[in-house]
């Protein structure tokens, strides 16, 4: 969500950087949008705002599912590096019972706004998933699974300890598989590191990133 990302591009974009907030098929709307949603659509979200962007050099940067489109997207798409931030990086074997299909409509706890009905007044998740959608996540991780020896793009690997939903230790096997990637494990910001006043560490990491890419010499096309 653009939302989400808001503050780390804010923060790119005050170091010179050319930056465009994605907001991927499905989100921002209403949940309900996401059962006309599969994870292509993610990925062609993607493709289209780097052809908008038009820059000389790019670097796709993602955090939890976002974190995931960006892998799978790097590897269909030019790109000069790419980050992710929590993001999941174990779908080995078949899909475990809690992402099989079904459908979890809590009550939200605040009204319904121009971004559709939220789980939390200060954060722009939905409150509830549509039928499918897990399904949709767990195909993208098994391509995943699937490109992340044969992505030779820069990458930087963050994760977080104190993050209660995607363990570090998904950062660390995403960080193994990847040729060329670094990793950057963390203590203190939870799951949603751009918002989390605890996250000046990854904020500074993913600026000398994006700076190294943008130094680097420009791919060929």
């Amino acid at each position: 969500m653009p939302a989400e990302m808001r503050p780390l591009g804010d923060d790119l974009a005050a170091a010179g950087h050319a930056v465009l907030g994605v907001r991927l098929a499905g989100h921002g709307t209403h949940p309900e949008d996401l059962n006309r949603t599969r994870w292509e659509d993610w990925i062609a979200t993607v493709a289209d705002a780097t052809a908008l962007l038009d820059a000389e050099r790019t670097v796709l940067i993602g955090q939890s599912l976002g974190g995931m489109v960006a892998l799978v997207a790097a590897s269909l798409l030019p790109a000069d590096g790419v980050v992710t931030l929590n993001t999941p990086g174990d779908f080995r074997g078949p899909a475990p019972r809690s992402l099989r299909p079904h459908r979890v409509v809590p009550k939200p706890t605040a009204p319904d706004s121009d971004l559709g009905i939220r789980r939390e007044a200060d954060y722009p998740a939905y409150a509830g998933e549509p039928p499918g959608i897990r399904r949709e996540v767990w195909e993208l991780g098994r391509e995943l699974e699937r490109v992340l020896p044969t992505l030779r793009t820069a990458a930087l690997i963050v994760g977080s300890n104190d993050d209660p939903w995607v363990p570090a230790a998904n950062s660390q096997r995403l960080a193994g598989l990847l040729p060329n990637a670094e990793l950057l494990v963390v203590d203190g910001p939870g799951h949603a590191i751009t918002l989390d006043p605890k996250g000046g560490e990854v904020f500074a990491a993913v600026r000398a990133f994006v700076a190294a890419c943008s130094e680097a010499t420009p791919r060929s096309h």
